[in-house]
């Protein structure tokens, strides 16, 4: 029974160990990015062009708009839109393809959270690039 608990917590460790060394990870190609953006800014006047979205990719957009800085995860999505999570997984390549800047982190344990990225929001946020419909915007809130 003790190398039962043993591997237990040798296996829990390891785990807090690789999600650790994965957030560290993600700071370090933050600091990348910031670098090459001071290096390359050319790089980082790209103009975005979205192709427009359907009313369901709009309150897809909108949820991970409003969840700030959260990451959500596709079940989290799911659950506010009412959909499966299969089908949030095709709405999100297709906001992907549309042009919508998604940054996808997976975890150790197989979960992917999906969060949209800094600039792209920013973007969002003085120019509506994506062009949301009002109406869209009002059943989220």
């Amino acid at each position: 029974m003790d190398s039962v608990n043993q591997n237990t917590n040798e296996i829990q460790s390891n785990y807090e160990f690789l999600c650790e060394l994965d957030s560290k990870i993600e700071k370090l190609n933050e600091k990348v990015d910031e670098i090459r953006m001071f290096l390359f800014p050319e790089l980082t006047s790209k103009t975005h062009t979205i192709e427009p979205l359907t009313k369901r990719e709009q309150e897809i957009f909108l949820i991970l708009y409003t969840s700030e800085e959260k990451e959500l995860t596709f079940v989290d999505i799911a659950r506010q839109v009412g959909l499966p999570p299969s089908l949030i997984k095709n709405y999100i390549s297709n906001l992907i393809k549309k042009g919508v800047s998604i940054i996808r982190n997976s975890c150790s344990d197989g979960r992917i959270f999906l969060t949209l990225d800094k600039e792209f929001r920013a973007i969002q946020a003085k120019e509506n690039i994506v062009k949301l419909n009002e109406t869209t915007a009002s059943i989220i809130h």
